[in-house]
């Protein structure tokens, strides 16, 4: 039995000593938090008067940013003021110019109607003639083609390619048109 009671006497002898090493352990971690937080609030006085400089600062750039704005809300109310009375002038004088230029438009789109259909007809004849090699003395060769076109086309003048899969064509609308009889599609095409 005085085995035993060593044995306890000895386990609980370890047993203080080590809460004792805890102990210690935990002294030196809290004191070497104490001292990082004390850093800490070192350094955060030494930050909080160039802060407040530079609150202040804002403050004052915030008041003047204010008078800024109400400065130049008032030159904006003046300068609307110089716009709306320029803009009335305008709307005047661009009245009195399309008065002046309607006539002038209307003749020039006369003029362009008449070159426009000199130059559609030159197109198509061209368009006719340059397949055909201009053979010395002999007519063109007549063939009757069928669905050249597609249903529901009415056309004023018409010119094939030598293989007849594509064919121009002019609409009553002076417009010329392309139809490619292989694909299916058309487009019109602008000379």
């Amino acid at each position: 039995m005085d085995i035993l009671l060593t044995v306890f006497v000895a386990l609980t002898a370890i047993a203080v000593m080590t809460q004792a090493g805890v102990l210690v352990a935990i002294y030196m971690v809290s004191k070497r938090h104490s001292e990082q937080m004390e850093r800490f609030m070192n350094e955060t006085r030494e930050m909080m008067a160039p802060i407040k400089t530079i609150t202040e600062n804002l403050r004052t750039a915030s008041v003047n940013i204010v008078e800024i704005g109400i400065a130049a809300r008032d030159q904006f109310r003046r300068v609307e003021g110089m716009v709306n009375d320029t803009s009335e002038v305008l709307q005047a004088q661009l009245a009195r110019l399309d008065s002046a230029t309607r006539d002038v438009v209307e003749r020039v789109n006369g003029t362009a109607l008449v070159l426009q259909e000199s130059v559609v007809r030159l197109a198509l004849t061209l368009i006719v003639l340059a397949p055909l090699g201009l053979p010395a003395q002999s007519g063109p060769q007549q063939v009757r083609l069928t669905d050249i076109l597609p249903a529901g086309i009415r056309t004023t003048q018409i010119a094939l390619t030598p293989d007849a899969k594509r064919v121009y064509y002019g609409d009553s609308a002076r417009a010329i048109w392309f139809y490619d009889k292989s694909r299916g599609g058309y487009k019109q095409t602008h000379i």
